[in-house]
């Protein structure tokens, strides 16, 4: 018996209202002021907000205590017990609807009572525990960072949370539950049938990674966990099934594989460089000591200058190849690009067909950035020329050159940027475009879409 519960007393009969609340009041309960009408009994649950309420059914006044405990239960629930001169009311079915906890039938014995009012305060105890629980495990469920799927033995879904409703494009969550989860299943890939069933069936948990494509065409990488659930007889009772995003975590091991083979390029490259530049420096020095020792005018003489070019810009090819093994000494300064990027519009002007309409747009600034103007130019080369080659004999090429306030760098997709002013250099044509499957391979060094 808790002694801290408060309760209240529903009677018209004044006389046997007061003993009941003298009763109760001597085994240490708080009792409230008797409610002798309907009416009166509202205004008074609703206020002083009591554990329990002995109800008697036949009220005088408008409203019977059917109608009082449905107005009260609609607000607040609250256990009520109903107190009645006969054993079958014609309102039962409306009983049902209020949080009936038993009847006592008038006349009682005092322990009839006694016993009632323990039972219905133990039974609210337990009820508002169950509650509290359904509660707090239903936020669980829904603020899970990771989608979360039961489901029984027939493969009827039970639940399904918030998150992984969202994953598989599922508007109410509620909609689908107690409907055969492989119906569900057509939004996953076929792949992710087979594990379900294997645990259905067989009760082994296991792991499964698959994709799942959004109607924007944008992949979601998941990583589904199936474990069985077992009833409290051991007894396998269905599946629960874990679907994490791991997209971000792909992203990082893609990254992480590109910065390693490059590493390693990086490496085979800068020993490859010094060995020719060992070569190379030969090849000049013999050349130069060669041109000394012809005459002017000669045709050896003219050839061995020839060769003293080919050399320069294989000595300018090898310095590229160490600046991406990071070996060489990248010399980096404060420059304004906006000369840069015309003296490179010019080249491109004289290199590509006359065919291609190359329209600038470089906004005029003293804007001064940190790079290298040699690469500067070779990038806008190198972009002007793959934009010819894939347009053909006739295209329109955009250079571009503009100022850039980033707030958020999500917005670019680029999250490494830090916030603040940059200058944008964008190159645009009427070509195709890069096909989906090798643009993420566009960076990699050597690789190239052209024919031997």
């Amino acid at each position: 018996m808790s002694t801290a519960a408060r309760i209240m007393v529903v009677e018209d009969e004044i006389i046997l209202g007061e003993y009941v609340t003298a009763l109760l009041s001597d085994l240490g309960y708080e009792v409230l002021p008797l409610a002798t009408s309907g009416e009166q009994a509202v205004e008074q649950a609703l206020g002083m907000k009591p554990d329990l309420i002995l109800m008697d059914i036949v009220l005088q006044g408008r409203m019977n205590g059917i109608e009082a405990a449905e107005r009260i239960t609609a607000e607040a629930p609250t256990p009520i017990i109903y107190l009645t001169a006969h054993a079958a009311e014609d309102g039962l079915a409306r009983i049902k609807r209020t949080e009936t906890y038993g009847f006592v039938t008038k006349p009682f014995q005092e322990r009839e009572l006694i016993a009632a009012v323990e039972i219905a305060l133990y039974k609210s105890r337990i009820g508002r525990s169950l509650r509290d629980r359904e509660r707090r495990y239903r936020q669980l469920l829904d603020h899970a960072p990771i989608g979360i799927l039961l489901v029984d033995q027939k493969g009827r879904i039970e639940e399904i949370n918030t998150r992984l409703a969202r994953i598989l494009g599922v508007d109410d969550p509620e909609s689908v539950q107690g409907s055969d989860l492989f119906l569900l299943l057509d939004r996953l890939p076929a792949d992710t049938v087979g594990p379900v069933r294997d645990c259905l069936e067989t009760g082994r948990a296991g792991v499964h990674e698959t994709t799942l494509t959004g109607p924007g065409g944008q992949v979601t990488y998941l990583r589904c966990h199936f474990q069985p659930m077992k009833d409290d007889k051991g007894e396998r009772a269905g599946v629960q099934i874990l679907v994490q995003d791991v997209s971000d975590e792909k992203q990082l091991e893609a990254q992480l594989k590109h910065v390693q083979k490059l590493e390693a390029m990086g490496t085979l490259a800068g020993g490859v460089a010094h060995d020719f530049n060992n070569i190379l420096a030969a090849i000049t020095g013999y050349a130069e000591l060669a041109q000394l020792l012809s005459p002017m005018g000669t045709p050896v003489r003219e050839n061995l200058a020839e060769v003293l070019k080919a050399s320069a810009r294989a000595r300018d090819l090898v310095r590229q190849i160490l600046a991406f093994s990071r070996r060489g000494e990248q010399k980096r300064a404060p420059i304004q690009i906006e000369p840069v990027v015309k003296e490179g519009i010019r080249f491109l002007r004289a290199s590509l067909p006359a065919t291609i309409d190359i329209r600038p747009e470089v906004a005029e600034g003293d804007d001064v950035v940190l790079a290298d103007p040699t690469q500067i130019h070779q990038v806008l080369m190198n972009l002007g020329a793959n934009a010819a080659q894939a347009m053909g004999d006739n295209g329109r090429l955009w250079v571009r050159l503009s100022a850039l306030d980033v707030m958020n760098p999500m917005d670019l997709g680029v999250p490494d940027l830090n916030p603040g002013r940059y200058l944008r250099l964008s190159v645009q044509d009427t070509g195709p475009g890069i096909p989906t499957e090798i643009r993420d391979r566009i960076f990699e060094p050597f690789f190239t879409t052209k024919g031997e």
